[in-house]
């Protein structure tokens, strides 16, 4: 079991794959990996400042979250259109071509994606207040998953086994092996939760 808190300034700033924009990468896996050279999964944080092109990653399944920012209408091919409100947990296969339309001024959005033949991902929007709310990295059934909670509002306190860690807002809280964890907030505010686990 590991547990480690990331903050902003650790996070790896640089261009989007289609250099349209720019991204702060989380975490990767393997740790080595790029974007050209391939990864087994990955966790980054895009401003979107203008209507703009997707990257296209073949193989992969992705989750937008946005969470900074009035949302955004992506268009597909064929005419389809959707609407990606704040908080709304969106996923799309990563080679389909993608637009993405600003709805009212920049974004920020959260984005999960791993390569679907060996990983496989879930995220989810979890409200936390005052009261402590136990957390379970269920959703994907792994034994040994790993887990990252963003803090996007205000700061969350989350325990792991006994031990609490601050997370800052911004910041992003990462576990491997780990199937519990505890949260709790001064104030009402939601975190951003995904589990990643190999196949």
């Amino acid at each position: 079991m590991t547990v480690a808190v990331l903050n902003p300034d650790q996070f790896k700033t640089q261009p989007w794959k289609n250099g349209r924009g720019t991204t702060h990468e989380i975490m990767i896996e393997p740790p080595e990996a790029t974007v050209e050279s391939g990864f087994i999964w990955r966790l980054s944080i895009a401003d979107v400042k203008v209507d703009a092109s997707f990257s296209e990653f073949p193989g992969c399944d992705r989750t937008m979250v946005v969470f900074d920012g009035m949302g955004m209408i992506l268009e597909f091919p064929m005419g389809r259109r959707e609407q990606v409100e704040p908080f709304g947990v969106f996923r799309f296969p990563g080679e389909v071509p993608c637009t993405g339309k600003l709805i009212d001024g920049p974004v920020s959005d959260l984005n999960a994606m791993t390569l679907r033949l060996k990983a496989r991902h879930a995220a989810r929007i979890i409200d936390v207040d005052v009261m402590p709310r136990a957390i379970l990295a269920t959703t994907l059934k792994a034994q040994a998953p790993v887990v990252a909670v963003l803090a996007v509002e205000r700061a969350v306190k989350v325990r792991v086994e006994g031990r609490d860690h601050m997370v800052p807002p911004g910041a992003a809280l990462i576990t491997h092996g780990v199937l519990a964890l505890q949260l709790v907030a001064s104030a009402a505010t939601k975190v951003i939760f995904i589990e990643f686990a190999q196949r």
